[in-house]
């Protein structure tokens, strides 16, 4: 894996306009559309992206996941660390799969359970600053 380069949260939840609300107020994070022609929200602090919002999937919703936040872990190679996850007793939530124009991901979970992505950009991700700024996640 990367060590540290990017990192990304997605909050999945059952009702987004009540987590837009609760966050904005308490965070003072801001939101913008993202134009990828899904149902998606990004965080904001100022003009940067931080992370996402989404209507929890279905599919993870079916599978007994309750709303929660997803934390996105920058790799070298998505298909590489999740073969090397399940080596070390890792399940496998979501396969890797493409989103065009911007990277690769998966969605993998602990021998505990505990869930977290793995993704590759398409791109080298610009730098976000201090992330120990108040606000910004660490």
């Amino acid at each position: 894996m990367s060590k540290g380069k990017f990192v990304w949260y997605d909050l999945m939840t059952t009702d987004t306009a009540a987590a837009t609300e609760f966050y904005e107020k308490l965070t003072g994070w801001g939101t913008t559309s993202w134009d990828g022609g899904e149902d998606y929200t990004m965080w904001t602090v100022g003009e940067t992206p931080i992370g996402g919002l989404m209507e929890l999937p279905k599919e993870a919703s079916d599978m007994g996941a309750p709303p929660h936040w997803l934390s996105y872990i920058q790799t070298d190679s998505v298909d590489d660390t999740v073969t090397q996850a399940e080596g070390l007793g890792g399940t496998t939530l979501k396969s890797a799969m493409d989103i065009p124009t911007v990277g690769r991901f998966a969605v993998l979970a602990d021998p505990q359970g505990a869930a977290f992505a793995v993704f590759t950009p398409n791109e080298p991700m610009p730098p976000k600053g201090d992330l120990m700024e108040i606000g910004k996640f660490s």
